[in-house]
């Protein structure tokens, strides 16, 4: 697994077996559903681009609280 972290706070964690359902359980309030997809479907376009999509869950201490996803050439 695959941690990114430079000190206390957020860190950023590769999705795993182990963390899937949290990513899955990552919700936004309803008046922001406009502007982000769910995470089920970042996760589906990570799946089928997996040389370029960069999915992570956010974590504080041990709590996930964000989903961020990126795409790199």
């Amino acid at each position: 697994m695959t941690t990114i972290t430079t000190g206390p706070g957020p860190r950023l964690e590769e999705i795993t077996r182990g963390n899937i359902d949290a990513a899955l359980g990552i919700r936004v309030r309803p008046d922001q559903e406009f502007a982000v997809s769910p995470v089920v479907k970042s996760l589906a376009e990570a799946y089928v681009h997996p040389g370029t999509a960069w999915p992570r869950l956010i974590v504080d201490e041990d709590r996930p609280v964000g989903f961020l996803m990126a795409f790199f050439d």
